[in-house]
């Protein structure tokens, strides 16, 4: 993966944890986000779909992030019409917060 592919690799996954952060707050609330402590990585595996809208983009980011029970995690960013990029990487998670 190119430098540019981890930067934005980074910035899409920072932008869902942040975006999956604020779900959980729930949809109808407006405001600052809530950080919600997670202290076992079963409480958020699963494959998690969503959609990034960037200030810098015109298109959005398309988002599928599927996170195993062991941390490991797979990242997909698809934007239309210049393709998809992929990561990988594991979430240790550490004092409830995740690194």
């Amino acid at each position: 993966m190119t430098r540019t592919g981890l930067r934005s690799l980074g910035t899409v996954l920072t932008a869902f944890v942040v975006g999956f952060a604020a779900t959980l707050v729930g949809c109808a609330s407006v405001g600052p986000v809530t950080p919600v402590e997670v202290s076992d990585i079963k409480a958020v595996t699963g494959t998690w779909k969503g959609i990034v809208y960037s200030k810098s983009e015109f298109e959005p980011d398309y988002l599928t992030l599927t996170i195993r029970e062991d941390g490991s995690y797979d990242v997909v960013s698809a934007q239309k019409p210049i393709g998809a990029s992929r990561g990988r990487g594991k979430i240790v998670i550490s004092g409830g917060g995740w690194r």
